[in-house]
């Protein structure tokens, strides 16, 4: 990210994304959080009030491929599963709590905040329900001129909402973009597992979950792009 940019964050959560930024770029890069938590985006909304984050703006709502509603799994008041979403855990679904909420499309979402409509980076966490958000995303976010993502691909999760880690990376391919994986909390117990190209045969076998960076290979961005790849190699 660079000064004037904007970012959106999507599965908010607590906002550790959404003011990291706004705290390292004192308020220069504009930042969208979507949660899709009423509760959520309210301790968002106190949490920039307390941190003086003016840029920060929130849309609450969950994240699709339509606009419709559905029924969103959350924690009961005042406490917390480590996840909600779309698709709970089976093994302790009696202990979520289910509410009719707005679903929107991120292409919707972006022409209701026009400052946002051509992101530099988004970050995409929604427990399994990513593929689902992708496909109602504007077509330019896809383009090798089009942002960074981070996205979380967690092969649990996915397989709960019917799909793969593969449907995800699907949407980015290598002709448009660099493609990295992060693993994070390794299947052999290993403290650490170094991040990787993304091959085409990648078994995503490894680690509980990963985080997928697809960096746009437009030639007008290849500054930034020289400043990421060395970082990869380095972690």
């Amino acid at each position: 990210l660079e000064p004037r940019d904007a970012f959106v964050d999507v599965g908010a959560n607590l906002g550790l994304y959404s003011f990291a930024v706004d705290q390292l770029f004192r308020g220069a890069v504009s930042v969208l959080g979507v949660e899709a938590s009423p509760e959520l985006e309210q301790h968002l909304r106190n949490s920039a009030k307390l941190l003086g984050s003016s840029n920060v703006v929130f849309q609450q709502s969950g994240v699709g491929d339509a606009e419709r509603e559905i029924d969103f799994f959350m924690a009961p008041s005042g406490g917390s599963l480590g996840e909600q979403g779309l698709h709970p855990d089976p093994v302790r679904s009696a202990a979520y709590v289910p509410r009719r909420l707005q679903m929107k499309t991120l292409a919707d979402i972006s022409a209701r905040h026009p400052a946002f409509f051509h992101p530099a980076a988004i970050k995409l966490d929604i427990e399994g329900a990513e593929p689902l958000a992708l496909r109602g995303a504007p077509s330019g976010w896809f383009d090798d001129t089009g942002p960074l993502w981070i996205i979380e691909a967690n092969p649990t999760a996915l397989d709960r909402a019917g799909s793969s880690c593969n449907a995800l990376t699907s949407f980015f391919p290598v002709s448009k973009f660099d493609r990295w994986l992060l693993p994070q909390f390794a299947k052999s117990g290993a403290r650490h597992l170094a991040p990787r190209p993304l091959a085409d045969d990648e078994a995503f076998a490894d680690a509980w979950f990963y985080n997928l960076v697809a960096v746009p290979c437009a030639t007008r961005l290849a500054a930034r792009r020289a400043r990421l790849t060395p970082l990869f190699k380095t972690l």
